[in-house]
């Protein structure tokens, strides 16, 4: 038998959670990546100007859509992100979920969390509070970003 929940556990704070899979991955890539690159006037320029192998691009973009809409099979077992986010839902506690604009990771969470009615739903509770940064990396490189971090997380620890 698992063990029940510990108690010494009062609540959680989040940087970036970690979902990545195959699909996810297509999908942010997408959105973020080949969204940018077909509004970009500079990717035309290159075209046009034949820096831009139209063969290769489209190769490439084939096999992410692939990616973004084979789902795989999962009667074997579950998925660890949805493992991962059924701890997190059934959590009783608050959550602090931080979340970096220029990074994938991040990306490829909103991306699996927007995925799914239930997910959203749940993420958008009162429990949950979400710290979004657009400006920073993953790691949170740049000291400002570090120290909004810092102060977001020490308040909410003194109202938690």
């Amino acid at each position: 038998a698992l063990p029940g929940p510990d108690t010494r556990i009062r609540g959680l704070v989040l940087l970036n959670p970690w979902v990545r899979s195959e699909e996810t991955l297509a999908r942010t890539h997408l959105k973020r990546y080949y969204l940018a690159k077909l509004l970009d006037r500079r990717t035309w320029a290159d075209l046009l100007r034949g820096r831009l192998n139209p063969i290769a691009a489209l190769g490439s973009l084939a096999r992410t859509i692939r990616g973004a809409t084979t789902r795989t099979d999962l009667s074997a077992a579950r998925r660890y992100q949805d493992v991962m986010m059924d701890g997190c839902l059934r959590f009783p506690g608050p959550i602090l979920l931080i979340l970096s604009g220029q990074d994938l990771t991040a990306a490829e969470f909103e991306e699996f969390v927007s995925s799914d009615a239930g997910r959203a739903a749940a993420l958008a509770s009162p429990r949950v509070e979400v710290l979004r940064l657009p400006a920073a990396t993953h790691t949170f490189s740049a000291r400002t970003w570090r120290d909004q971090v810092a102060d977001r997380t020490i308040s909410w620890l003194e109202r938690t």
